[in-house]
C-alpha cells in the first residue's frame, strides 16, 4: 500500500546515520535547486535542458525523493523512480561540495539502498552511469552495483552509459 512504500526524512536520517540536525534528509523540493551547486560533470548535463527542474519533477513520486542538507548547503539530491512493482531506478545529483562529507554520505548511500530494497521489496534496483563519469562509476561499484552492459548513445549528447544494477 501507499503507506508501506513511503519514506519519511526523519526515518532516513536514522537509517542512513546522518547527524541530525547538522546534516539531514529533507523531502525533495525544487527550491533546493536555488542552493544547489552541481559538480562539474552534472552541471554540463543540467545545462543541456531548457528547464531541468521541470524535467525532474515529471518523474518524482511522493515520498521517494530527497535532498541531503547541512551547513547552508545542499550536498546531494537523490531518490527512486518506480518502474513496476519490484523494479526501481535510483538517481543521484551530487553537489560540488559533496566531497566535504564523502565518507559519511557514501556509507549513508549504502544504508539507503539496503533499506529501500528491503522495505519496498525491490528485486532489481538499477542506475545508468555515463561511461566518462569515472567518479560516479567508482561510487556505484563500491555501493555494490554490478555492470550489466552498455546503453549505446543513451546520453543527451550521444554518450554511452553503463546499465548497472543490484539484484535482491
Amino acid at each position: 500500500t501507499y503507506w508501506i512504500s513511503m519514506f519519511l526524512p526523519s526515518e532516513l536520517d536514522r537509517i542512513m546515520g546522518l547527524p541530525y540536525p547538522d546534516i539531514r534528509c529533507a523531502t525533495w523540493s525544487k527550491r533546493h535547486f536555488d542552493y544547489f551547486q552541481p559538480n562539474e560533470f552534472d552541471a554540463v548535463n543540467i545545462n543541456l535542458f531548457d528547464d531541468y527542474v521541470s524535467y525532474l519533477e515529471k518523474y518524482m513520486q511522493p515520498h521517494l525523493n530527497f535532498s541531503v542538507l547541512g551547513e547552508h548547503k545542499v550536498y546531494a539530491m537523490f531518490g527512486l523512480v518506480k518502474i513496476r512493482d519490484t523494479v526501481y531506478e535510483a538517481w543521484l545529483l551530487p553537489s560540488a561540495s559533496i566531497s566535504e562529507q564523502k565518507f559519511r554520505l557514501h556509507k549513508a548511500s549504502i544504508q539507503f539502498f539496503r533499506y529501500a530494497m528491503e522495505k519496498l521489496s525491490i528485486k532489481r534496483l538499477q542506475i545508468a552511469v555515463c561511461t566518462t563519469n569515472v567518479s560516479a562509476y567508482k561510487w556505484a561499484k563500491v555501493c555494490y552495483f554490478q555492470e550489466e552492459g552498455i546503453l549505446c548513445k543513451y546520453g543527451l549528447n550521444g554518450e554511452d552509459y553503463y546499465m548497472m544494477s543490484k539484484i535482491a
